[in-house]
This record gives structure tokens, C-alpha cells and sequence, in this order.
């Protein structure tokens, strides 16, 4: 119990610690990505030049799910960015905000997500996808019936 305790105290934030909390729920919560399963969930795990300066978002996601096509069945997979807000009054914001849309045009192979939390109410308040292109990407042709 005492190393779950520690995993929670690493965010910096209520509104990162519930998005980690609720983040199995995260694709069916929102339209895109519907019918897919989280695979991995990292914590500021990349970090991403953008000009002089670098940009963390503060979740990284690898969402997946199973497509037949044909008599293949294919994993697709998509990689997703989420900047996690609990307001767009809150220090910081614009300049976060510019560096997720920089990152989000520079970094196509990735869909870059602002999520807003209620810190207090612990809710999501709204999703939205910075930059729409296509979400999916095929990963790997898997034997059928795998």
C-alpha cells in the first residue's frame, strides 16, 4: 500500500492525480477513440523539442484495439498526449497551451488531447483534441483468432 501512496504523490496536481486515477475510462469518455483499451499509461514520459525551447505533456497513452479486415485481424494502435487542466485561469495556461498546439502541427504521428478536470468536484469537465487528423495507425497484422 505504501508504494501505491508514493506512485500518487508524484503528480503535481489533484487534476493529473484523478486523470491517472480515471484513465482506463479515458477512450470511452471520449468519441474518438471509443472501443479502444488502454496499453500503457506514462507520466511525463517524453519530452518533445519544439523550437528552443521543450514541451512534457503530462500523460502519454497507447490506445489499441482489434479490427478484422478481410480474414486478417489487425492491432490498431494510436498514440495520444494529454495535457491535463484544471482551469485556463491557472498560471501557466497560454504558454502551455501554445506549446500543445506547436507540438500538436510538429508531431503529426501523435493526437495531442487538453483534458479539463474539476479538481475539487473530481469531474471531467471537457476534452478536446488539438489537432484533428486521422486517429489511426495499423501496428501489426495479428494470426486470426488471436
Amino acid at each position: 500500500m505504501a508504494s501505491k501512496k508514493l506512485l500518487l504523490e508524484v503528480f503535481k496536481s489533484n487534476e493529473e492525480r484523478f486523470f491517472y486515477r480515471m484513465s482506463q475510462s479515458f477512450p470511452q469518455l471520449v468519441e474518438p477513440f471509443r472501443g479502444f483499451q488502454v496499453e500503457s499509461v506514462m507520466y511525463e514520459g517524453k519530452r518533445f523539442a519544439i523550437g528552443e525551447t521543450t514541451y512534457t505533456p503530462d500523460f502519454n497513452l497507447v490506445l489499441s484495439r482489434y479490427v478484422v479486415v478481410g480474414d486478417s485481424t489487425l492491432k490498431v494502435s494510436v498514440l495520444v498526449n494529454v495535457e491535463v487542466k484544471g482551469s485556463k485561469k491557472q498560471r501557466g495556461y497560454e504558454l502551455t497551451r501554445a506549446k500543445l498546439s506547436i507540438a500538436a502541427s510538429s508531431f503529426p504521428e501523435y493526437v495531442w488531447v487538453e483534458v479539463m478536470v474539476d479538481g475539487r468536484g473530481f469531474v471531467f469537465e471537457s476534452f478536446e483534441i488539438i489537432d484533428k487528423k486521422p486517429l489511426v495507425y495499423v501496428t501489426r497484422t495479428v494470426e486470426k483468432g488471436v
